[in-house]
């Protein structure tokens, strides 16, 4: 199982941050985008496979929502 901590980028946001931004999204796939990296930043969860299968998503999915994140920022993974 791939292991998130060598896989993820850091999280440059707050838990507090992402929590308000969680609480607005009203489209469920940025709503999940911003759950993943919370739950990250929270340290709950810690590979690939759980991630996936709390939120709903394939494993390749994270991983380019993750190359978003880490390359442009979390603007341009909501707009991804």
């Amino acid at each position: 199982m791939r292991q998130l901590q060598t896989l993820s980028p850091e999280i440059r946001e707050t838990a507090q941050e992402l929590q308000l931004l969680l609480e607005r999204q009203k489209c469920l796939e940025e709503r999940d985008k911003v759950a993943a990296l919370y739950l990250l930043k929270l340290g709950r969860i810690n590979n690939f496979h759980d991630l996936a299968k709390t939120i709903g998503q394939d494993i390749e999915t994270l991983e380019s929502w993750f190359r978003v994140y880490s390359t442009q920022g979390l603007c341009a993974l909501l707009r991804y």
